[in-house]
Parts: C-alpha cells; sequence; structure tokens
C-alpha cells in the first residue's frame, strides 16, 4: 500500500514538470507594458501595439486593410485615420512616452483629418511618417527635437509649418506633394533633404526657408518647385539643386554655403538672386545644351525631363544677379549661364578650367556679352587669370574691357572718348601692347626718308639713304649722331620734319604713358 502511494506522487511530479517548465518559458510574442486607452480607435490602437514593440506601425498591415496604398495618388479610407489628441498622447503623456523605444514613432499609411499641429513640443525619439495624409496641414513650429523628423512620401495639403524649429538631427521631406514649406529661421543640425518634393500650390511664398541654418547639406534634386526664398540662409556644405524644375523666382541674398552649390541639370523659368552670396565651394552649372532651342521646348514642360536629357534650362530671359558675392571656384565660361547676367562686384578665388585653360581665351567673350558695361568682372577676371600665370590671356581680357569702353563711347556718342581710345588703341594697344608703337616710328621713319630722297636734300647734306637722321629727327629720347642736328633743311622739307619731330615726341609719350599703366 505504501509502494502504491510512492509511485502516484512520483507520477503527479513527473506530470507536472512540464507543465511548470512550459509556465516559465517566455512569451514569442513581444508584449507592451502600457495598454491602449479606451477612446482610443482600433487603428490607432494597432498603432500603438506596434510602436511600443519598437516596429513601423504600417496601417496597411491591420486587420481587414486594403494594403499598400498611395496618398498621393489616392485618398485614404477612413480606417487609417489617426487622430491629433492620439499623437499628441503617445508623443508628451509621460505614461506612453515612457515606453516609446529607441526607434520611436514611426507610422507608414496613416491619415490626419486635423491640423497635424505640434508646436512648442520638445521630443526625444525618432518621428518618422511614411505614406502618410495630412489635410489640414503640419505645424511644427518651435519644435525642438534631438531625433530626425520625417515626411516622406505623402501627401500635405496646406502648408507645411517649422517657424523657428530646432532640429538636432535630420529633416527629411523626401518624395512628398505638399502645398508650402515655411521654415524661417529654423535650425537643421544635420541634412535637410526636400528631394524630389513637389509643390502643389503656385503661390510666391510657397517655399519659404529664409535665414534657416543647416549644418551639413540642402538637397533638392528632382522636384517641382515654385518660389523658393533662401535669403539669409546659412548651410554648412552643399546646397544641391540638381534636376529640379523652380518655376518662380529663386532669393539666395546674403545665404552662405560652405560647400558646393549645385545647379547642374535644373530648370529656373524665374530670376535667381544671389546678391552678396558668399559660396566658399565650386558653384556648378554643367555643360551647355547642345541645341538651344530644343532647350527652350524643354523648358516649358511641366515634369523634370529624363535623366538622359538633363543640361541646365533658362526660361527667357531669365537673369542672375550676382552683385557683390563671393564664390570659391566659378564654372567655366563656356558652361550654360543665363542669358542675362548681372555680376558687377561678384569675386572668386578660381575658375573651373583645368589644364585647358587657355580655352578662356574662346569663352569669354561670349561671357562678358551677357552681362552690362562694368569694368569690374573683367577686372576680376583677369587676376585669376594672372594668379594662374596665364599672362598673355590676363592681357587679352584687359584689352577685350578697353574695347568695349570703346564701343560704349561711340553707342553713347561720346565722340571725343571714342577718337582717343581709338588712338590709344590704334598706337599703343591701350598700353597692353605697346610694341604696336614700334611699327608708328618704323613707318615715319621710312616716311623721312622718302621726303629726303624725293626732295632731295638727302643727298646734298650727305645723306643718300638719310635713315638715321629721319630716326634721330624722330624720336626726342633718342640721339644717334649731333650732326644731324646742324643740318638745316629749305622749303616743304623743313616743315615736314617740324611735324615729323612733333609726331615722334607724341610717340614718345604714348609709349611712357603706357608703359606706366597710365592708359590702361
Amino acid at each position: 500500500m505504501r509502494g502504491r502511494f510512492h509511485c502516484i506522487v512520483a507520477l503527479a511530479l513527473l506530470l507536472a514538470l512540464p507543465a511548470a517548465a512550459l509556465a516559465q518559458t517566455p512569451s514569442a510574442t513581444p508584449h507592451c507594458p502600457v495598454t491602449s486607452a479606451d477612446s482610443w480607435s482600433p487603428q490607432e490602437k494597432f498603432v500603438w501595439a506596434q510602436i511600443c514593440q519598437d516596429e513601423v506601425a504600417d496601417l496597411a498591415k491591420q486587420p481587414r486593410a486594403e494594403g499598400v496604398i498611395d496618398p498621393r495618388e489616392t485618398p485614404l479610407p477612413d480606417n487609417r485615420v489617426l487622430s491629433k489628441q492620439f499623437i499628441e498622447t503617445i508623443l508628451i503623456d509621460e505614461k506612453y512616452h515612457n515606453a516609446l523605444k529607441r526607434h520611436g514613432v514611426r507610422i507608414t499609411g496613416a491619415r490626419f483629418k486635423q491640423q497635424f499641429d505640434l508646436q512648442n513640443v520638445k521630443l526625444e525619439v525618432e518621428l518618422w511618417f511614411e505614406h502618410c495624409q495630412f489635410d489640414e496641414g503640419v505645424d511644427l513650429s518651435f519644435l525642438q527635437s534631438s531625433q530626425p523628423v520625417a515626411f516622406n512620401h505623402s501627401k500635405v495639403t496646406k502648408p507645411l509649418k517649422l517657424y523657428s524649429s530646432q532640429l538636432a538631427s535630420d529633416l527629411w521631406v523626401l518624395g512628398s506633394i505638399v502645398d508650402a514649406i515655411t521654415m524661417p529661421g529654423a535650425h537643421i543640425g544635420r541634412t535637410l533633404n526636400l528631394s524630389n518634393v513637389k509643390i502643389a500650390s503656385t503661390d510666391d511664398d510657397t517655399l519659404n526657408m529664409s535665414g534657416i541654418d543647416v549644418t551639413t547639406d540642402v538637397l533638392m534634386d528632382e522636384g517641382v518647385y515654385q518660389a523658393a526664398n533662401l535669403a539669409g540662409a546659412h548651410i554648412g556644405h552643399k546646397l544641391s539643386m540638381t534636376k529640379s524644375r523652380f518655376g518662380g523666382e529663386i532669393n539666395l541674398r546674403y545665404s552662405q554655403i560652405g560647400g558646393e552649390l549645385d545647379w547642374q541639370g535644373a530648370t529656373f523659368m524665374d530670376d535667381v538672386d544671389l546678391t552678396a552670396a558668399r559660396v566658399d565651394g565650386a558653384f556648378l552649372l554643367g555643360p551647355r545644351p547642345r541645341d538651344p532651342a530644343g532647350s527652350d521646348e524643354r523648358c516649358g514642360r511641366l515634369k523634370v525631363p529624363p535623366a538622359s536629357d538633363r543640361p541646365i534650362c533658362w526660361g527667357p530671359d531669365v537673369a542672375v544677379t550676382a552683385r557683390y558675392a563671393k564664390i570659391g571656384i566659378m564654372p567655366r565660361l563656356s558652361d550654360a549661364w543665363p542669358p542675362d547676367l548681372h555680376i558687377v562686384g561678384l569675386t572668386y578665388d578660381g575658375i573651373a578650367y583645368d589644364d585647358d585653360i587657355a580655352n578662356v581665351r574662346d569663352d569669354f567673350e561670349d561671357w562678358f556679352d551677357r552681362q552690362g558695361q562694368s569694368r569690374q568682372p573683367y577686372e576680376q577676371l583677369a587676376n585669376v587669370l594672372q594668379a594662374r600665370g596665364e599672362i598673355e590671356t590676363a592681357t587679352m581680357v584687359r584689352y577685350a574691357e578697353r574695347e568695349r569702353d570703346r564701343d560704349r563711347a561711340w553707342d553713347e556718342s561720346r565722340y571725343d572718348i571714342y577718337g582717343w581710345l581709338t588712338l590709344l588703341k590704334t598706337v599703343i594697344g591701350y598700353g597692353y601692347y605697346p610694341y604696336r608703337s614700334g611699327w608708328w616710328v618704323l613707318g615715319f621713319t621710312l616716311l623721312g626718308m622718302g621726303v629726303l630722297w624725293v626732295s632731295g636734300d638727302g643727298r646734298r647734306n650727305g645723306m643718300p639713304i638719310g635713315a638715321s637722321y629721319s630716326f634721330d629727327m624722330l624720336l626726342p629720347l633718342v640721339q644717334l649722331r649731333s650732326k644731324h642736328y646742324d643740318i638745316d633743311l629749305a622749303g616743304w622739307p623743313r616743315y615736314y620734319f617740324y611735324l615729323h619731330k612733333i609726331v615722334g615726341w607724341a610717340l614718345a609719350s604714348f609709349l611712357v604713358a603706357g608703359l606706366s599703366g597710365l592708359t590702361k
């Protein structure tokens, strides 16, 4: 009897062991320690369950969902709607905020019918939206965040506002359709990415980024924008606007860019203002279109042209103003510059020619024809060329500068100035080619010899050729033979050599003035 009892007890213990072991096995499904609020909708409870487990809350995967829907093409249904109170609760309420994991709040495929409003909120977690729809806009004015914020591949009706927001990391609005973006005075600690964005509104203030401070890059590639205001912007590295289309004015007045300004393949339908801007790196335009006529047609397209057909494009009569701007490395003069340039006061350290710097000789005339009558752009280019050792090319540029002055004098009917400049050009090449005076010396020397030969005074005074006498009488600074000055010619040769001496003094004066730089 006692042995039977021991067997029953042993069997009971054996049966209890698997149950105890099973009870100690951790659950395969993570459990959220903070339960959803009863007032939340089913989709909000689904979102919280995913976020609390540090997962992406993809509403296309919720029960009875319709699958992936692109809000840029089709409005999202009501079972994707999240309230602004829900977002505020999980971000601000300490109970839910403390339950957020290291990946923060990442939501895909949601719709917000109310204005998404996080003004004056301080975030310490990532806030990331993909393929979402915001019916009444987004307001993140004065937001402070230590983590990235993103509104990618979404549709934002009404403005996306970030007035004076302070983001320690990135802000991405990649591939979205937005009515307007207004973020004056905002600070972005790393990258501001607005690439592939389409601005839906046609108002003038649809992209206001005046006074922004971005530590690294501002990326605006392959988008469709209207006007853009970046006046006073501070960008630590690169401002890239490649292959984008801008339908309105671009304001970059007083902006500071620590690296490159890249416009390659972009389309500009209105003026660009770079007054007093500073670009420490290279300014990139890309090569000129091979077919200017085809370029005009391409500029009229709404969509950005395909990658195989993307030289930069300027709309009719578009002007770039860069008065008193400072650029590190200028594009080649043969690159795709606009038809009209206002560059008085523009300075730069170098120009993007490598071993083919001599090609500047073929390019600078067309480049200067695009700007006004100021002499400063000529001097700036000549100084840069001279610093690179291209003395001859620099001289050609300075000579072209004086030619422009001469043409302008004629156009403005200032014939006295035109005559004086023509004389300088003819005699000493404005002082840049003083050897031209040598041809005049040779010519008048030969003329004097002819006078002596025809009149017979040369032979009568023991000068059968008279070359040394003619040369001696022409140049007052040279005395080849003192006896020449004792010869007293008679008749008309005497009066010719009076003129001969006057011309000599004039040639000498022009030569001295040219060599001293007074005529340049």
